[in-house]
């Protein structure tokens, strides 16, 4: 696989995880900080988003696979 389609598919794949740690280190927030619970929810918001989308790419990728489960493989 070349180098370029590696770096495509790695901001294909994480494009969202990027924009999340440009919100989270940019001083301009939707929502203050001082705001006890929701400043801080909207920093970990698009983390938390990108987390979940990880996991259901992780267990689609897992049914697609042709081992079982409780299936021991050798």
């Amino acid at each position: 696989m070349s180098e370029q389609v590696k770096k495509n598919s790695f901001l294909k794949n994480n494009w969202l995880l990027i924009i999340a740690l440009i919100y989270l280190f940019l001083p301009i927030d939707l929502i203050p900080d001082a705001l006890p619970v929701l400043g801080t929810l909207d920093d970990s918001f698009l983390i938390i988003i990108n987390l979940i989308q990880k996991y259901l790419a992780w267990k689609e990728q897992g049914q697609r696979s042709d081992i079982k489960e409780r299936e021991i493989v050798e």
